[in-house]
C-alpha cells in the first residue's frame, strides 16, 4: 500500500507474477513479481507502471516467505537519475509475425467436402481413384496441422513450412497409414511454430 497525497489514506497496489521460465506455472524460486498499478478502460485492464520488484531467486529455504509473513516497503522520494528502468524490446521480425497471424481466419475448403471438388486434378484413367484433396487457407507460414476423428483418434499430422506470404496447405484425405478416410466430421488443430498460437476447428467429409 502507499499513501494517497490527496486523502492521506493508504492505497492498495496490485501484484503481477511474471512467468520467467515459460512453464505457465508460478515458481517462487524462478519467477518474479512486480508491484504497481493498473487502470480499467472500456472494460479492459491495463498496467500503468511498476514500483517494486520481488525476486526470491537464490534465496535460502530459511529466508523464504512463510504463511502469515508481511512485507512492508517504504518509499518517500520520486524517481532519481540514479534509478534504473528495464525494458524488453521485441525484435521487429518477431513482432511482425505475431501481428500478422490471425488464426481466426483459418478455413478448410471445401467444407463440407462432398464427393469431389474443382481443385482436384482430373483422372484420365477411369480405373483409377480420384486423387482427393482439401485445402487449409490463411495458415501461419510455419505450423503443424493435426487432424483427429471426433473420438480423438489422430488421423494425420502435417508439417507446414511455407514462405511468409503463403498461407495454404493441402491434405490428400489419406491417413498416416496411407488409407482413405471415411465419411464423417473431423477436428483439426493448428499450432504456429513461431508464436505458439493455436486454433481448433471442424470440417465434414461426405462421400
Amino acid at each position: 500500500m502507499f499513501t494517497d497525497q490527496a486523502s492521506g489514506e493508504y492505497r492498495k497496489l496490485e501484484l503481477v507474477a511474471v512467468d520467467q521460465n515459460g512453464n505457465k506455472t508460478f515458481d517462487l524460486l524462478e519467477d518474479v513479481m512486480y508491484i504497481g498499478q493498473y487502470y480499467v478502460r472500456n472494460g479492459k485492464e491495463a498496467w500503468i507502471y511498476s514500483m517494486f520488484r520481488i525476486d526470491f531467486n537464490g534465496i535460502s529455504q530459511d529466508n523464504l516467505p512463510k504463511p502469515g509473513d508481511v512485507y512492508r516497503i517504504e518509499c518517500q522520494r520520486p524517481f532519481m537519475t540514479s534509478d534504473s528502468i528495464m525494458f524488453k524490446v521485441v525484435s521487429p521480425g518477431e513482432k511482425g509475425v505475431e501481428a500478422k497471424e490471425n488464426l481466426d481466419r483459418i478455413r478448410v475448403v471445401p467444407n463440407p467436402y462432398i464427393m469431389t471438388n474443382s481443385m482436384e486434378p482430373a483422372v484420365r484413367n477411369n480405373t483409377l481413384n480420384q486423387r482427393r484433396r482439401i485445402m487449409f487457407t490463411n495458415l501461419p507460414a510455419e505450423c503443424t496441422i493435426k487432424i483427429f476423428t471426433m473420438s480423438g483418434y489422430l488421423v494425420e499430422s502435417i508439417e507446414v513450412n511455407n514462405d511468409a506470404d503463403n498461407g495454404m496447405a493441402q491434405w490428400d484425405l489419406l491417413t498416416a497409414e496411407n488409407l482413405e478416410i471415411g465419411a464423417g466430421v473431423y477436428i483439426y488443430h493448428v499450432k504456429s511454430q513461431k508464436t505458439g498460437r493455436e486454433k481448433i476447428g471442424k470440417f465434414a467429409v461426405v462421400k
